[in-house]
């Protein structure tokens, strides 16, 4: 519940500054009484109404800043605090004769970069387009070890190591 209202505190800091302005307004009216304020608002009426317009409006714009950057600290500390996960359940396997189209499951899909259980798992597939490209490229993705590569045919691509149909190439230079 808490995180869930952090994440809204640009709202809730919106709501806030506003019941303080308003209360702000009306025990703090602006001081129009003032000397100084109606010999301005005689001589120079446009300076008296855009003084008039910039106290209202920072009766309600301090206190969002403020508020705003309590809402801030508070969201900094609270998201270090880790959410209770409800791990799901992976949705059952759906056998090959229902499927519509050809695919190749080979996983399950939790959480994208972060090791450990999702709410919402689901299957790792290829698709029927991927699985007759002919290449297959073994290593760990993002830390340049992906430099095996196998190729059903050789292509004239000088920069690979290798001569059968079939044998694993290197790139050279990687």
């Amino acid at each position: 519940m808490m995180r869930r209202a952090l994440n809204s505190k640009n709202l809730i800091a919106c709501l806030l500054a506003g019941g303080t302005g308003l209360a702000l307004y009306f025990h703090f009216p602006f001081p129009e009484n003032n000397f100084f304020l109606e010999l301005l608002f005689l001589r120079a009426r446009p300076v008296f109404l855009g003084a008039r317009f910039s106290y209202v409006l920072l009766l309600y714009t301090t206190p969002y800043l403020f508020y705003s950057i309590l809402l801030s600290g508070l969201y900094i500390v609270a998201i270090k605090i880790p959410a209770r996960l409800r791990p799901g359940r992976l949705a059952a396997y759906s056998i090959p004769r229902d499927r519509d189209h050809l695919s190749l499951v080979i996983g399950e899909i939790h959480k994208g970069n972060i090791p450990g259980p999702a709410e919402h798992p689901g299957w790792l597939s290829i698709p029927e387009r991927g699985l007759f490209t002919g290449i297959a490229i073994f290593g760990a993705v993002g830390f340049r070890q992906n430099q095996l590569l196998h190729l059903p045919f050789r292509g004239t691509d000088p920069g690979l190591q290798g001569g059968r149909p079939g044998e694993a190439y290197r790139r050279s230079g990687s």
